[in-house]
């Protein structure tokens, strides 16, 4: 019963449209969003000598349909950036590569009141922790919520078992 809660987190889809800024080192961060997108991440990638971020607009759909064109989604993923980021007119997004990705899995969305059915990393079950994106943390289910949810399930176990956190 204790994971009977998941069941009333409805199920979506997701919608991600993605920018790779060449040139541009923005820091790691999510920001939940409210208008065509239900949040935007920005993730500084090391791979060369010249810095970059990519930078995922997400939108989260009951189904796999699509409400308007790629063309929309990439414009309007577009304007968010350039105003969430402030950047200068000069750049146009036809240079920053955009893609759209449709993610078939399903979501769990951090919609109000939605964090309350995800679980605790804490269970009534002795000596079972949890950990993932589906955990309750104050993010959507993301790598960043993967991380959070990971650190609170190794502050439990080490309470837990040797009696102090870090």
């Amino acid at each position: 019963s204790y994971f009977s809660s998941l069941s009333h987190v409805p199920e979506v889809y997701g919608l991600a449209i993605q920018f790779t800024l060449h040139d541009i080192l923005l820091p790691p961060r999510v920001i939940l969003h409210s208008d065509s997108f239900d949040w935007i991440t920005s993730q500084p990638s090391s791979q060369s000598n010249r810095p970059r971020t990519v930078v995922s607009c997400v939108r989260l759909q009951e189904s796999m349909t699509q409400e308007y064109t790629e063309e929309w989604y990439i414009d309007n993923a577009w304007d968010s950036i350039q105003h969430l980021f402030n950047l200068s007119p000069s750049h146009t997004q036809e240079s920053y590569e955009p893609q759209c990705i449709r993610q078939v899995g399903p979501f769990f969305p951090c919609h109000r009141g939605s964090r309350t059915h995800r679980p605790l990393p804490t269970t009534p079950i002795p000596n079972f922790f949890l950990a993932g994106p589906w955990t309750a943390t104050s993010l959507p289910a993301s790598l960043e919520s993967t991380i959070t949810s990971a650190n609170a399930c190794a502050e439990v176990v080490a309470t837990t078992f040797y009696g102090f956190s870090h």
